[in-house]
């Protein structure tokens, strides 16, 4: 369960980085 829990949190920083740099990258 702690390796699912991870994989979901790892997932939501990583889709928080992307949207950051494109809406700071425009």
């Amino acid at each position: 369960m702690r390796g699912y829990l991870v994989a979901i949190f790892l997932s939501a920083v990583f889709l928080y980085y992307v949207l950051h740099c494109i809406l700071w990258g425009t």
